[in-house]
């Protein structure tokens, strides 16, 4: 949970496959829906997360979230709900580099954690 700073007053949290905000009386889907998982961008419930692991806004309309199980992180337009790939390859793994032999090389990620 943090502070939403688009809508002072109220909260941001996930139930794992949405974006949520609260007043602690009404609540919105920001983006994603709270029980359809994959992957999707898209814009609010559109969209589409396999589990979300934790968030961060970086700025007072955008929030990136960390969608472990597609391997990447995901930037929501907090004004417009769209969320699209912020980095990594959704649905695919990333890379790692690593010492071998004296030699860099990458290996595939094992999953993604906030």
């Amino acid at each position: 949970m943090e502070l939403d700073s688009y809508q002072p007053g109220n909260i941001i949290y996930t139930d794992l496959y949405s974006l949520k905000t609260t007043d602690g009386v009404t609540t919105a889907i920001i983006a994603g829906h709270p029980t359809q998982r994959g992957y999707k961008n898209a814009d609010g419930e559109n969209s589409r997360y396999k589990l979300i692991t934790g968030f961060l806004g970086i700025a007072t309309k955008i929030v990136i979230a960390v969608d472990q199980d597609n391997h990447c992180l995901r930037r929501i337009h907090h004004n417009t709900s769209l969320a699209t790939t912020f980095s990594g390859l959704c649905a695919s793994r990333g890379y790692q580099v690593k010492m071998v032999h004296r030699t860099m090389q990458s290996e595939l990620f094992r999953l993604a954690m906030a």
